[in-house]
């Protein structure tokens, strides 16, 4: 107690000061105005300064009288919107509280104010003086039976099973691909994982948007993605609002079996049907086959040879599933050049790698040995194609002679 106490002093000490502070704010903006008007005043006049109609302080003419009267149209016009809104808003507040406490009061005086033995004094002036018995005001409200409490137990029993069946109709949401529809009822499919599941819907009384598009029942088109509102009754799944965005996919167990896959490589066979393209790297090469017939196929034109379409050749890149041990390609992409495959890369980057190190062998060993097999082999292509020479001459003589015989 001494706390609170001690607390509304101090808040009240706050206070004090506060209202002080703005009086001598105010006092103090009174004392500036005066101080430095009433020299300016008592120099103009206080009847010309009050009553004149001109401001013109650039010319020494100071009149204020417009400005007064212009302060009185502004205080007039207040009080005329102001005073009625004003007295007709106390008055339906003060209808109002006195309308709460008189139902508050009857609330109060019905609920055992008073007794069904004693009318009230109001209730006795007010009855006729030929009826032998006063008709009280009001009575006390009799006290419930046993079968009324039954009865009573009985319908908030009712009640609970009302509530049961709301809380079974609760709305809930799902979303899934569409896999079966017809003009009453959609079946989807979600889940993940490879735990999947369908589930059929009732739309006959739901509302339905797909995009922009609203629609009252089916069929709709395979493949949509949508959200389901729904609830359960009598084991039925029942929807109240169908949406989708209009996209479309796979449903999730496809998606989950035929995963989507990328490869590259170099085209080594193709026709309308199929390709065949060599893959792999560092001596690993392997070829895979794919059946393009429902591929889109994006090649572009080679600019310099000015050729378009699939041929071999071509590095692509491939989107596919399997299926059934099938490669399934999706989409095929090339920039319409032509390389090696890589397999001949590799062989001819061996090869290469291989001289270069021959050529830095020759060059740091200096070994005479291997000079003298170098200079041998170069003796023996000499002596070689010395021979292939003479060889050739004997026959042209030989050919040029038997000529000669003939004729």
């Amino acid at each position: 107690m001494k706390s609170k106490a001690w607390t509304e002093k101090f808040m009240q000490g706050v206070f004090f000061i506060a209202a002080c502070a703005s009086v001598l704010a105010v006092a103090l903006i009174c004392i500036f105005l005066f101080a430095n008007g009433i020299p300016a005043m008592k120099e103009i006049g206080f009847g010309n300064f009050l009553s004149g109609v001109t401001w013109r302080p650039n010319n020494d003419v100071y009149g204020i009288l417009p400005m007064i009267v212009g302060s009185l149209y502004v205080t007039a016009g207040a009080i005329i919107i102001g005073v009625p809104i004003g007295i007709l808003t106390a008055v339906f507040m003060a209808l109002g509280i006195a309308a709460t406490c008189f139902s508050g009061c009857g609330l109060t005086e019905g609920n055992g104010g008073t007794s069904a033995s004693e009318p009230t004094k109001a209730a006795a002036t007010a009855a006729p003086k030929d009826t032998a018995t006063p008709t009280p005001k009001a009575t006390a409200a009799p006290k419930p039976t046993k079968a009324a409490a039954q009865t009573g137990s009985g319908s908030q029993s009712g009640n609970t099973g009302n509530t049961s069946s709301e809380a079974e109709k609760e709305i809930t949401y799902i979303n899934g691909v569409l896999t079966d529809s017809d003009e009453d009822s959609v079946t989807i499919e979600y889940g993940s994982d490879g735990d999947f599941n369908q589930t059929t819907f009732d739309i006959s009384n739901a509302d339905i948007q797909i995009g922009e598009n609203k629609k009252q029942g089916g069929p709709l088109a395979a493949n949509l993605n949508l959200k389901i509102g729904y609830y359960v009754e009598n084991g039925d799944y029942i929807a109240v609002s169908v949406y989708g965005d209009g996209s479309e996919s796979m449903t999730p167990s496809w998606v989950y079996n035929y995963e989507m896959k990328s490869g590259s490589g170099n085209v080594r066979y193709n026709d309308d049907a199929t390709m065949t393209i060599e893959t792999g790297s560092d001596g690993d090469f392997y070829e895979m086959t794919f059946d393009i017939s429902s591929a889109e196929l994006d090649i572009q034109v080679d600019e310099v040879i000015g050729v378009s379409g699939l041929r071999t050749s071509l590095n692509v890149d491939v989107n596919y599933y399997v299926k059934d041990g099938v490669n399934i390609a999706t989409y095929v992409y090339s920039d319409g050049t032509e390389y090696f495959s890589p397999s001949q890369l590799y062989n001819m980057e061996q090869r290469n790698t291989q001289a270069e190190e021959d050529t830095q062998e020759y060059e740091e060993s200096g070994d005479a040995d291997y000079i003298d097999e170098e200079e041998e082999t170069s003796e023996e292509a000499t002596e070689a194609e010395t021979s292939e020479a003479a060889t050739e001459e004997a026959t042209e003589e030989e050919t040029s002679a038997a000529a000669k015989e003939s004729k």
